[in-house]
């Protein structure tokens, strides 16, 4: 069967059990909340495509500790509230075999920005961050009342206000 690079890489691997990887969910325009289904795609088309069904699967098919923190950050809570929250997530976790590990922190969107924090205040903790869509200098959209809701989310999006987060 067809074999696409990202498994042919997972194939070749070795996968360290002391290497965790953690989903971060991003902003949430519909006020989820804490959606355990963050990940998870159900559109046939998209699956078609070639994309997974969730994405926790992936890792854990290929052998890889995978922890969905997607019911402990809330989408529309400021960048440090889910950070804070993100790392409550990660110390729960980090328990019997998994003291120590050294956490790759998998990121969508906002998400990305919460697992910056998150590295920030615990360097040692951190292996490395993959962001996907992550609005690293803000989002014009933030700033456009009425287009996103009022939020402490959509205050952390602006270009304005990740100017100052990415010069602290």
């Amino acid at each position: 069967g067809d074999t696409s690079i990202s498994d042919a890489i997972a194939e070749t691997a070795v996968i360290k059990p002391e290497v965790v990887v953690v989903l971060v969910r991003g902003y949430s325009v519909s006020g989820d909340g804490n959606n355990p289904d963050y990940w998870i795609i159900n559109d046939q088309e998209l699956l078609n495509r070639g994309l997974v069904h969730y994405v926790k699967d992936w890792f854990s098919d290929r052998g890889v500790t995978c922890w969905d923190a997607s019911t402990y950050i809330n989408g529309t809570d400021s960048v440090t509230d889910s950070a804070e929250n993100l790392e409550t997530f990660i110390e729960s976790k980090s328990t019997g075999v998994y003291s120590g590990a050294k956490i790759n922190l998998f990121a969508h969107s906002l998400g990305g920005t919460i697992s910056r924090r998150y590295a920030w205040n615990n360097p040692n903790k951190v292996n490395n961050i993959l962001c996907a869509q992550t609005p690293h200098t803000g989002s014009p959209l933030a700033i456009l009342r009425g287009v996103l809701p009022d939020n402490a989310a959509t205050v952390w999006l602006t270009p304005i206000a990740m100017k100052g987060f990415n010069n602290a």
